[in-house]
């Protein structure tokens, strides 16, 4: 064999080789050969070290850029603050013993949520009102109940007085006897309350009626007087938006009636007596007396 044929025998099997090698491979490259020339493809792992190299020189020379450009900078000049004693109202430099002693030490992280959880405790008192013969204005006698809790001094059972006897006025004094308790009692004024009422109306009348009414100088849209009007003022007076802080820390919701809820039977126990202890000349009297409330003018806000 010639050396001509030889060589291009030794190239034709050199290329076979290739192209085989770079097909089993794990890559799977496939190697075009034309003539004596031969394409080299790297495998995947040498690109991935090649563009990491890349990304490394680049990070440096970056680096290296940001320290040039900080250096060429003038340096900043320090700012201090100086405090003297005599800003915070002593004349030394050092506080006195009996300022150390007329100061109160840090509270702790338990202290901070004891009286966190103070502040945010919310007292529930069920009211409700009761009206024997409710419709009869000569045999009707309704009293009203406010329930704080088992053997609770603050309990109320009262009766109605005056000569509207009502089922709902009873609602009505019975949220607002709850609501004087709580902004008078020193103890529980620290508290939330939440009022639980079986009356939808007082629900309504308290919560959204008597902001609408007030705006409206006390009318109703279609002109007719509003019922129990001096009631729902004495309410609002304390709870109007005025009173922003008072109505924050006040709910009230509605709980169904006779459905098993201790504290509102209770609370009916408790109107239910009170409506069994009128007086003789209860037409003659009004709840503001038993209250100790002043006299309110017709359809203007009693100011307490």
């Amino acid at each position: 064999m010639s050396h001509a044929a030889k060589t291009g025998a030794a190239t034709t099997a050199a290329a076979a080789a290739t192209s085989k090698t770079f097909n089993g491979g794990k890559n799977k490259f496939h190697a075009k050969v034309t003539g004596t020339e031969q394409a080299t493809i790297a495998p995947k792992h040498q690109r991935q070290q090649e563009v990491k190299k890349a990304r490394t020189k680049w990070s440096e020379i970056m680096k290296r850029d940001a320290i040039i450009q900080q250096q060429r900078q003038p340096p900043r000049a320090k700012q201090t603050m100086v405090v003297t004693p005599a800003q915070f109202g002593f004349n030394q430099a050092k506080p006195t013993a009996a300022f150390k002693q007329t100061q109160q030490p840090p509270l702790n992280l338990l202290e901070m949520m004891k009286m966190a959880k103070e502040v945010c405790k919310i007292v529930t008192v069920y009211t409700d009102g009761a009206c024997p013969n409710n419709g009869n204005k000569e045999m009707a006698r309704a009293g009203y109940g406010v329930f704080f809790g088992d053997k609770d001094e603050r309990n109320v059972a009262k009766p109605v007085l005056g000569p509207d006897q009502t089922n709902n006025r009873a609602e009505l004094l019975a949220i607002l006897e709850a609501l004087t308790v709580w902004r008078t009692d020193p103890e529980l004024s620290k508290y939330q309350l939440r009022i639980m009422t079986d009356s939808i109306y007082s629900r309504d009348a308290v919560k959204d009626w008597s902001l609408g009414w007030a705006k409206k100088q006390w009318c109703k849209a279609d002109g007719k007087p509003i019922v129990n009007l001096d009631v729902i003022q004495d309410i609002y007076a304390i709870l109007g938006p005025e009173k922003a802080h008072a109505r924050s820390r006040f709910e009230i919701e509605y709980i169904k009636a006779h459905a098993g809820k201790y504290g509102n039977t209770e609370a009916d126990a408790l109107a239910v007596l009170g409506a069994k202890t009128h007086p003789p000349n209860y037409e003659v009297q009004h709840y503001k007396d038993i209250l100790g409330l002043p006299p309110t003018p017709p359809y203007k806000l009693t100011q307490l």
